[in-house]
């Protein structure tokens, strides 16, 4: 989870990537409101073919001592080889949040599993990223994060019919 400190965001923070960063530097996208179509063409432009992507997620929980896991179905859309956990301690709760963070992840399976989510399978807590953005994913938004306030506007002004502007 380290590559994702460069977009200065806290993935254990209770608040989505999309609200800890400024205007200047999101995206985000309904996605009711965007067809597959256009969230293919978006996240090619965000993640080109054969490019280091990495991915990380929530995998569960640890409770007194036992291991809970979330059924998030991840799996079923991207190969996962192998993965890096990082357990984290909940301050005000006796829990610790099990994270998982995979490398090399194909652009092609980060597709399937948007795509998948975009119909309406149950989402994981998850985050893609490359060296220029960062993408979360649930079933009501579609969210781009960059440090490099440029990339950010050249995609504003590209898909600007398509964005969902409520939180700017």
């Amino acid at each position: 989870m380290e590559r994702i400190k460069q977009f200065n965001v806290n993935f254990n923070d209770d608040e989505t990537p999309f609200f800890q960063v400024d205007t200047n530097h999101r995206i985000r996208f309904g996605m009711d409101e965007i067809s597959g179509s256009l969230l293919a063409a978006i996240l090619k432009d965000v993640f080109k073919a054969n490019e280091k992507i990495d991915m990380s997620f929530i995998i569960g929980n640890i409770r007194n001592n036992k291991r809970h896991l979330e059924k998030n179905r991840i799996g079923k859309s991207i190969k996962i080889k192998s993965w890096k956990e990082t357990i984290v301690k909940e301050e005000d709760l006796d829990v610790e949040i099990i994270y998982a963070t995979v490398k090399n992840v194909n652009s092609l399976d980060v597709y399937k599993y948007c795509k998948k989510v975009h119909q309406g399978q149950r989402e994981a807590y998850i985050v893609f990223y490359n060296d220029r953005f960062l993408t979360y994913v649930n079933n009501d938004v579609f969210d781009i994060i960059s440090n490099d306030s440029n990339l950010v506007r050249e995609l504003k002004d590209k898909y600007k019919k398509h964005i969902n502007e409520y939180y700017e």
